[in-house]
Formats: structure tokens, C-alpha cells, sequence
């Protein structure tokens, strides 16, 4: 689920907020034209990598009658895919605590639905 977001708070102040965008991100997400267009934007912006490594989080969480052997394939995959995991340069830019915890548990073969939950 997607925060508030406030141009307000950004500022510190806590007024009503002039810019809010609840839930949106999931109206995005679940309407193939808009997601499309917000893609293009991204590219633009040479971001689209954390759309898609939102996108493949999302598949990911779906495979719980997958096989644990499955499951740490598909986890490694995004790892090495975003997070470095292999080549040690991530694609994406998030806390490297958190890809540290995630590369730990890939090592120790548990994978889980919600290993990728601090990220994304």
C-alpha cells in the first residue's frame, strides 16, 4: 500500500495536504494503460528498473503454492536481477542494509513470500 505524500510535509509543515497521492499507485499499477504511460516515464527518467523490481516483488509474493526450491530460484533471480546479488552492483538504489539481509537469506537458502517486504 502506498503512503501519503504531502509537498506540505516535505517542508515540515503539517497543513492539509495540497499534494496526496493515496492508493494511486495501486490504481497504476492495476490499469495496463496507466501503467504503461507511467513506464514511458520512467524511462525517461532512467528509472524503470524499480518499477519492474516492484512488478517481479509482486509475481514473486503470488507463488505460495511454489516449491521451496522454486521459490529461492525466482528470489534469486530479482536479487541478481536488482540487488547485485552475484555480481555486487545493484541495478536499484535502496538501503544496502536491507540488500545485505536479503543476499544473507539467499545464502542460507530461505527464501520467503516476504523477504523483499523492507524494499518494496
Amino acid at each position: 500500500m502506498c503512503p501519503s505524500f504531502s509537498l506540505a510535509m516535505c517542508f515540515g509543515r503539517q497543513s492539509t495536504p495540497t499534494l496526496q497521492k493515496v492508493g494511486r499507485f495501486n490504481e497504476i499499477c492495476s490499469d495496463l494503460e496507466l501503467y504503461s504511460s507511467f513506464e514511458d516515464f520512467l524511462k525517461q527518467d532512467y528509472a524503470e528498473e524499480n518499477l519492474w523490481f516492484y512488478r517481479d516483488v509482486q509475481r514473486f509474493r503470488t507463488l505460495s503454492s511454489s516449491s521451496p526450491e522454486e521459490l529461492l530460484r525466482e528470489a534469486e533471480d530479482i536479487a541478481a536481477s536488482y540487488l547485485g546479488y552475484k555480481t555486487g552492483e545493484p541495478v536499484i538504489n535502496v538501503f544496502p542494509g536491507h540488500v545485505k539481509q536479503i543476499i544473507g537469506l539467499l545464502r542460507e537458502k530461505k527464501a520467503s513470500l516476504t523477504m523483499f517486504d523492507a524494499i518494496c
